[in-house]
C-alpha cells in the first residue's frame, strides 16, 4: 500500500481514500493482533502494533521531501529517525482526541496511554487473552450483552454489577487467587489498569505472568459462557432465542434504515451533480452533411430489413 506513495499521499487529504485505505489495513490488524472483529481500527492497529497506514504514508512523503532537498545533511537514516518520531507525536494526538470516542476506546486508552514507549518495547507479543483485556473486547458478559450473546451484563458472582473487563481482572473475587499470584494483590505496587503498561513494559517476565492471568481469567469467562449456552439449549429455552433473535431482527432494520438513508443521499447528489453537469455543457452541434447523409442511409437500410421480416413472416 505504500508503493510510491511520495507521489499520490496528497490525495489522503480526502476522506474517502483514507478511509478505503484505513478498513483493509484495519482487517489485517485484527488479526495480527488476534482481536474480536468489533474492535476498533485506531484499538487495533496499536494492539497489533501497526502504524496507522494515513500517518505512515505521509511520514514516507516528508522523508522523501527532505532526501530530495538539494542542500540536505542529514542521512538517510537521521531523516528517518526524526520523521517516525514526529509520526509517533501525531498518532499520540491522535490517540488522545480518540480516547472519548467509545466505552470500549476510553478503557484502551486508560490501560495503554503512551503509544511511544508500546511502539518501542523490546519483549512481548499481544496474545488472544490479553488482546482481550486491553480492548475490553471479549468473553465477559457486559460485552456478550451488548452484542445480543447474553441477557444480563451481570457479573454471575456480583450482583449488580457488569462484568467488563476491569471488573473481571482487576475487581472480581472469582479470580483474586489468580491476581495474588500473577498481578501482585496485596503486595505495595499491584497491577491496576493505571499502571498496567508500565509492569507489562518492565520486563519480559512481568509481560508474562500478566499474559497468564488474563488467559486464566478470560478462559474461565469463555468457558461458563459455552456452560451457559449448553444449559440453554439443553432446557429448550425459547424465550431467550426468540429475544436474541428479535434483537438481532432490530439491528438489520437499524442498518437497512440506515444504508437506505445513506443510498438515498448519494442518488441525490450524483443527480444533483449531472444537472450541474447538464447546465455547464454546451448544446452539442449539427452533424456534418457527410453524417447526417449516413444516418439517413442506415435508417434506410433498417426499414427495408424490418419490411423483408415481416414478409417472410
Amino acid at each position: 500500500m505504500r508503493y510510491a506513495a511520495p507521489v499520490w499521499s496528497k490525495e489522503l487529504q480526502k476522506r474517502e481514500p483514507g478511509r478505503l485505505l484505513e478498513r483493509v489495513q484495519r482487517k489485517m490488524a485484527l488479526r495480527v493482533a488476534r482481536a474480536f472483529r468489533t474492535v476498533r481500527y485506531e484499538t487495533a492497529t496499536l494492539l497489533a502494533g501497526l502504524t496507522p497506514i494515513c500517518l505512515l504514508l505521509d511520514e514516507d512523503a516528508r522523508v522523501y521531501q527532505r532526501l530530495s532537498a538539494v542542500n540536505r545533511t542529514d542521512t538517510r537514516a537521521n531523516i528517518r529517525k526524526q520523521e517516525r518520531q514526529a509520526t509517533i507525536e501525531q498518532w499520540q494526538q491522535q490517540w488522545d482526541a480518540e480516547a472519548d470516542t467509545s466505552r470500549h476506546t476510553r478503557w484502551a486508552h486508560r490501560v495503554l496511554p503512551n503509544i511511544g514507549s508500546w511502539q518501542s518495547r523490546k519483549h512481548g507479543d499481544v496474545s488472544f487473552h490479553l488482546c482481550q483485556v486491553l480492548s475490553g473486547h471479549g468473553f465477559f458478559r457486559d460485552y456478550l450483552c451488548r452484542n445480543g450473546f447474553t441477557s444480563s451484563p451481570d457479573c454471575q458472582r456480583c450482583s449488580g454489577v457488569p462484568e467488563t473487563a476491569e471488573h473481571a481482572m482487576f475487581e472480581c473475587p472469582r479470580f483474586a487467587e489468580v491476581r495474588q499470584q500473577l498481578l501482585g494483590e496485596g503486595i505495595t505496587d499491584p497491577v491496576r489498569p493505571e499502571n498496567l503498561q508500565q509492569h507489562l513494559l518492565r520486563d519480559a517476565e512481568s509481560w508474562s505472568r500478566i499474559c497468564e492471568a488474563a488467559k486464566r481469567i478470560t478462559a474461565s469467562l469463555q468457558q461458563a459462557w459455552d456452560d451457559e449456552r449448553a444449559a440453554l439449549a439443553a432446557h429448550g429455552n425459547e424465550q431467550h432465542f426468540e429475544e436474541v433473535a428479535d434483537l438481532e431482527a432490530r439491528r438489520a432494520e437499524i442498518r437497512r434504515a440506515r444504508n437506505d438513508r445513506r443510498n438515498a443521499s448519494r442518488r441525490a447528489a450524483r443527480a444533483r451533480q449531472r444537472e450541474l453537469q447538464r447546465a455547464g455543457r454546451p448544446p452539442s452541434p449539427p452533424p456534418s452533411p457527410r453524417t447526417a447523409a449516413r444516418r439517413a442511409d442506415l435508417r434506410l437500410r433498417q426499414a427495408r430489413f424490418r419490411a423483408r421480416r415481416r414478409q417472410a413472416i
